[in-house]
C-alpha cells in the first residue's frame, strides 16, 4: 500500500514539475492576454512585449512558483485521485471524473496561496516582486492572509469542473483511441491523443472562470473593479462584452494542448517504469 502511494505521488510530482517548467511560457502569455488592454491582447503581441522587456527568460517569469505548485499540487492530486478511485472501486467514467474533481478541490484550496503568487510573478505588468520570498512577505504585509486567497471562488469553479470533465473525457478518449489503435494506455500514442482531446474539450468549457480568477488575483496590483466574482463578471462584460470571457483562450489552449497529454503520458509511463 505504501509503495503504491509513493509510486503515485512520485509519478505525479515528477510529471507535474516537468510540465510546469517547460510550458511556463504559455502561462505567461495567457496572463498577459487577460490583463492587457484589448487591442494589445494577442499572443504574438504579448510575446514581443515580454521578449523586449525581459528577454527570453521573461517567458519563464514565475517559474519558481509554478514548479513549487506543481511539486506539491500535482503529486498530491495524483495520490488523492488514485486513492479515491481505489475507494470507489468502479471503472465508471463519471465516477472516475468525480474522483478527479474531489482531488482537485482539495489541491486548489491548498495551493491557492502559491497560485496567487505565480499569477502575479508571471504577469508582464507586475514588477513589484523580486523573488518568491519577497512576494510572500509583500502580500502578507500589504494584504494579510486574505491576499493569498484572492480569486479562490472562481479558481474552484474553474479547476474542479476542468479536472472532473478533463479526466472523464480523458478516460473516454482512452477507450476510443485504444479501440482505433488496437492498443491500450501503455501505448504513449493512445495517452497523448487522449490527453490532447480531453485538454482541448475541458479548456473551452472552463475558460471564462480562468479570466475572472486572473483578474481578481491581479486586482491589487493592476487596479480595476475586480474585488469579487460578480463585480469582475460585470466589469469584464462592460469592457469587452462576451468576448472578454475568452481572453487568453489561445495561449491556454496551446498550453493544454501540450500539458494535459504531456503530464498524463509522463504519469502513465513513469508509473510503469518505477
Amino acid at each position: 500500500m505504501k509503495s503504491r502511494r509513493m509510486n503515485n505521488w512520485n509519478s505525479g510530482a515528477l510529471a507535474g514539475v516537468l510540465g510546469a517548467f517547460f510550458l511556463q511560457p504559455f502561462d505567461v502569455l495567457k496572463t498577459y492576454s487577460i490583463v492587457s488592454v484589448k487591442n494589445q491582447s494577442g499572443m504574438a503581441t504579448g510575446c514581443r512585449l515580454v521578449l523586449s522587456k525581459y528577454g527570453v527568460l521573461g517567458l519563464w517569469r514565475g517559474v519558481t512558483a509554478a514548479v513549487g505548485r506543481a511539486l506539491i499540487g500535482s503529486g498530491l492530486y495524483f495520490l488523492l485521485l488514485e486513492e479515491f478511485k481505489f475507494i470507489a472501486g468502479s471503472n465508471n467514467i463519471m465516477i472516475m471524473g468525480m474522483c478527479s474533481g474531489l482531488a482537485k478541490v482539495s489541491i486548489t484550496i491548498l495551493c491557492q496561496p502559491i497560485s496567487v503568487i505565480k499569477v502575479r510573478m508571471e504577469s508582464p505588468t507586475c514588477q513589484i516582486y523580486s523573488s518568491l520570498f519577497n512576494a510572500v512577505t509583500t502580500i502578507y504585509s500589504t494584504e494579510g492572509i486574505k491576499g493569498f486567497y484572492r480569486g479562490i471562488v472562481p479558481s474552484v469553479i474553474k479547476d474542479v469542473p476542468y479536472s472532473t470533465l478533463g479526466y472523464a473525457f480523458y478516460e473516454k478518449y482512452i477507450q476510443i483511441f485504444s479501440s482505433l489503435t488496437f492498443s491500450d494506455r501503455k501505448n504513449p500514442v493512445v495517452t497523448l491523443s487522449a490527453g490532447v482531446s480531453a485538454g482541448f474539450t475541458a479548456t473551452i468549457i472552463t475558460q471564462p472562470f480562468d479570466v475572472i480568477k486572473t483578474r481578481i488575483q491581479l486586482q491589487n496590483v493592476n487596479g480595476g473593479r475586480y474585488n469579487n466574482m460578480l463585480e469582475s463578471m460585470k466589469t469584464i462584460y462592460e469592457e469587452d462584452g462576451l468576448s472578454g470571457f475568452q481572453r487568453g483562450l489561445w495561449p491556454r489552449i496551446a498550453k493544454r494542448f501540450f500539458s494535459f497529454p504531456l503530464v498524463w503520458t509522463l504519469y502513465e509511463q513513469i508509473k510503469i517504469s518505477i
